[in-house]
């Protein structure tokens, strides 16, 4: 579930209209781990799989969940305008 400002898709729900109460992020299930930060939003499942959305600094937004397989099984530090993975 997400809410609030949306100008660079961060809730996730496929636009950029931002959302004055909850709504459930279309397709995502079995969330662990959220990281929120600003403009971008990462979330980790079960499966260890991550996803992001918002903005990624230098490309469109992105404005659905989108997998990153090559973040699995990495720890991740996001901040404001960056995100470390160890």
């Amino acid at each position: 579930w997400s809410f609030g400002y949306n100008g660079c898709g961060q809730l996730g729900h496929s636009n950029k209209e931002h959302k004055f109460s909850p709504e459930m992020i279309p397709e995502v299930k079995d969330i662990l781990q959220i990281f929120a930060s600003g403009q971008g939003s990462i979330l980790k499942n079960r499966e260890e799989q991550v996803l992001v959305f918002g903005s990624n600094g230098w490309q469109e937004d992105t404005l659905s969940p989108v997998e990153q397989p090559e973040w699995k099984g990495k720890i991740i530090i996001p901040g404001g305008y960056h995100t470390v993975l160890i």
